[in-house]
């Protein structure tokens, strides 16, 4: 894969809307009956990170608490998981 597929693929990925529940509990049971262990296993781990990565950022960053603006990763946990703010100052 060149840099253009590369970047464009980025986009296309993270560009998106992420899938919805509903979507990705219909992967998981279409992983289910082909019998795809690995598609199942991903599909199971994804939806384990959207239960839990919500509930750790709370502890850490509650809603509405100020935004450390030296913690990068910390911008873009809150980013990605709750939409918040955005990435670069």
């Amino acid at each position: 894969m060149d840099d253009g597929e590369a970047e464009k693929e980025f986009f296309e990925d993270f560009g998106a809307s992420r899938s919805d529940d509903a979507t990705v509990q219909a992967l998981l049971v279409r992983a289910r009956e082909a019998g795809d262990v690995d598609l199942r296993r991903l599909v199971t781990e994804v939806q384990m990170w959207r239960h839990l990565a919500p509930q750790l950022l709370e502890r850490l960053a509650p809603v509405g608490s100020p935004v450390d603006e030296s913690d990068g990763l910390l911008k873009i946990a809150r980013f990605i998981i709750r939409g918040e703010g955005k990435i670069a100052g």
